[in-house]
């Protein structure tokens, strides 16, 4: 078994040690999230009560499909990236401009960073009308692109994994290949230069 399979197959088995504090509450568990880090035992029994709840029965990996691979390592190590596909796909001046914006996007990302981003920014800001409001651009930018990569590993566990550490999707919308497609293409563009 690969040293990526074993950590793969242990995020799949201990859903508390990633899961984003809203899946906490919309499994009606938010009470036992300060509770999961006292002991190896009690993280056992709420991994299995989480597991419960969500009906999901980890399969055991061998290795990882290669084209999962680069994507684990991602959301792994730099998940932030998945946030920032969000807003260059819904891309809009004022999320690198305006200094409330900036502020909160200096929260994801070091000055460094985004200065690479600037010059990374898509030319085709025309596409946003409206861009999310200030207090929850960031939530939204990871929802979209939580909603576009479910779409693309729909049907792999990997899905589950990525949804675990964002906020829970509501529900589901459509989307285009295209838009998946783009998605794909600004993920592995970014992750050599963030």
């Amino acid at each position: 078994m690969t040293e990526l399979a074993v950590r793969f197959n242990y995020l799949l088995s201990h859903p508390g040690e990633i899961m984003h504090a809203k899946w906490w509450q919309s499994l009606g568990l938010n009470e036992w999230q300060s509770r999961y880090p006292i002991s190896n035992e009690l993280k056992r029994r709420i991994d299995k009560l989480i597991l419960n709840r969500l009906g999901f029965q980890p399969a055991l990996y061998r290795q990882i499909p290669e084209n999962m691979q680069t994507w684990l390592l991602l959301l792994i190590k730099k998940p932030f990236l998945f946030t920032v596909v969000g807003l260059v796909c819904n891309p809009s001046p004022d999320y690198l401009w305006d200094s409330a914006y900036r502020s909160r996007l200096a929260s994801l990302l070091s000055q460094e960073q985004i200065k690479q981003l600037i010059a990374l920014w898509p030319t085709e800001c025309h596409r946003v009308a409206v861009p999310w409001l200030v207090e929850e651009f960031l939530e939204q930018a990871h929802l979209y692109a939580l909603n576009v990569f479910s779409h693309y590993w729909q049907g792999h566990d990997f899905a589950l994994l990525l949804a675990w550490y964002f906020a829970p999707l509501e529900e589901q919308m459509p989307c285009s290949q295209q838009q998946i497609e783009q998605a794909v293409r600004w993920l592995f563009r970014l992750e050599r230069f963030l």
